[in-house]
Parts: C-alpha cells; structure tokens; sequence
C-alpha cells in the first residue's frame, strides 16, 4: 500500500530582512511597491494634463462662439453704437481676417476694417490681424450705414465694420 502524505498548507510568513520587506522565500516587494506606485501617479497625472487640456479647449470654443455672436449682432445694428464683447480668448498663431469675418457677417471682405489696440496681437494689413501670444482681450465692433457721415469704407459697401482689439 501507498503511503498518504498529507501537505500542509501553511499562510506565508513575512519577514524583514535589512530594510527590505521579503517573503519566505526571501523575494523583495519593495521595487514591485514602488513600480506599481509610478504607474498610478503616471495615470493620475495624465488624466490632469487631459482634464487641463480639455477645459482650455472649451475656453477658446466659447471665446469663438463669442465672436461670431458679436460678428452678427454688430451688423445687425448699424447706427454707429459700439458693441463690445468681453473677455475673448485668442490662441498663439490664430489669424483673423476680413474675408473670414466677412462670411460670419454677411457683408463684404472690403466693408471690414480692423484696429489693434491690445498687446499679443499685431495688425499685419488692412485685411488681417494676427495673435502672436496666447491674449485675453476685449473686442469692440462698430456698424455704419453709408449713409452715415464720416463712413471710412469703400463706396460700393451698404455697411461698414470696424473690429477693434482692445481698449
């Protein structure tokens, strides 16, 4: 007859061993605490950067959606009031143009004029203003008729926009 040998199931002892935390077999877990300990701080952290990211993105949607609100409701008072329109957001490298503000407004690219008061951004031509830096300005638009006295547009243009980038 076989002999029956009974295993025994012992709980696996800790032990230390210096400064390092081992098992019986004498295994160290310290480096596998610490990698698991940089793949959680790796993982938070990137979901900060995206959470940042995300939230500056929806920054400038809203600085836009600004925009072309104020774009169109300018043109649609033309009686020389200044409509402002706070706190826009431009991103480093953006270019606004007549032509692109032309088509927001629904008025010709040569009835669109700018003025560059603010710092970040500089007026490159009659028809374009470029932002050289991240800039967080106020932007006024004034609408004219050509019937208006002083209108500074071109004689074929029925409305007349100057787009003014700060104070």
């Amino acid at each position: 007859m076989g002999t029956n040998k009974k295993t025994e199931m012992r709980p696996m002892a800790l032990g230390i061993q210096g400064n390092v935390l081992v098992n019986e077999k004498g295994q160290a877990f310290d480096a596998f605490n610490l990698l698991i300990g940089a793949v959680v701080a790796l993982t938070i952290l990137v979901i900060i950067l995206s959470a940042i990211s995300y939230f500056d993105n929806k920054k400038l949607e809203v600085s836009q959606q600004k925009l072309s609100e104020g774009f169109r409701g300018a043109v649609k008072q033309p009686n020389g009031a200044p409509l402002g329109v706070n706190s826009i957001l431009l991103a480093a490298g953006a270019r606004i143009s007549s032509l692109s503000v032309s088509r927001e407004m629904g008025i010709a690219e040569e009835c669109i004029g700018f003025e560059v008061n603010a710092p970040g951004l500089a007026k490159k031509s009659d028809s374009l203003v470029e932002v050289n830096e991240r800039v967080l300005t106020d932007m006024t638009i004034t609408c004219l008729t050509n019937k208006a006295s002083g209108f500074p547009f071109p004689g074929g243009c029925e409305i007349g926009c100057t787009v003014t980038f700060g104070k």
